[in-house]
């Protein structure tokens, strides 16, 4: 790739100096231009997602403390064997082996509470298991971890390099598809010309 374009920027110079070849046509500059302009956008695009993905784990950071804020943790002791879901109601089998319910117990602001957690589908009573509990002290979903902010603002800036380049690059093989079309139109002007010139024999 970077042969490809030192290549490029070799005849751009040799076409803007002051040794025109008249052999390269307006079309191979074209696609020349075109070639270190996908180039330096690839590079260019590397801070720009860099910035993507520092804002975005700035955001999620800030939904994951606003999360923290309203729930806290507790720990929770099941009080009967895990009871997997019906796979019927739940359309996957995978799902009915690895998740489960089990009524249990934890401590809300020095009171009992009972009922029922997702667990393991193979959780036996007596097992400790870590909840997460809303104001209400009821279970509730997790917050954001740190790990899926991380993930977040990595995937968000990986993608917006990639899509960006994607569209570049789709749009620059549409326009060399045109200018080699352009090309051999212009190869067979020439070659119908040059045979209808030449003397016959």
């Amino acid at each position: 790739m970077l042969r490809l374009v030192n290549q490029d920027v070799a005849l751009l110079r040799s076409q803007l100096g002051r040794r025109h070849n008249v052999l390269v046509r307006r079309s191979d500059r074209v696609e020349a231009t075109l070639k270190i302009a996908l180039a330096v956008l690839a590079v260019i695009l590397v801070p720009i997602a860099l910035f993507v993905g520092i804002r975005t784990d700035q955001s999620q950071s800030a939904i994951a403390d606003e999360q923290a804020s309203r729930v806290s943790a507790a720990v929770a002791t099941t009080l009967e064997n895990a009871t997997p879901p019906d796979a019927a109601a739940t359309g996957s089998e995978y799902i009915q082996r690895a998740v489960g319910t089990a009524p249990a117990s934890w401590n809300w602001m020095g009171s009992e509470r009972t009922g029922e957690v997702s667990v393991d589908a193979d959780t036996p009573a007596g097992t400790q298991v870590d909840i997460w509990l809303d104001s209400q002290g009821l279970p509730t979903s997790p917050p954001l971890s740190h790990t899926a902010v991380q993930t977040a603002a990595v995937v968000t800036g990986v993608f917006t390099w990639f899509s960006t380049m994607s569209l570049a690059t789709c749009a620059f093989l549409l326009v060399q598809v045109w200018l080699n079309r352009r090309r051999t139109a212009e190869w067979e002007r020439q070659l119908d010309a040059f045979l209808g010139e030449a003397p016959a024999h």
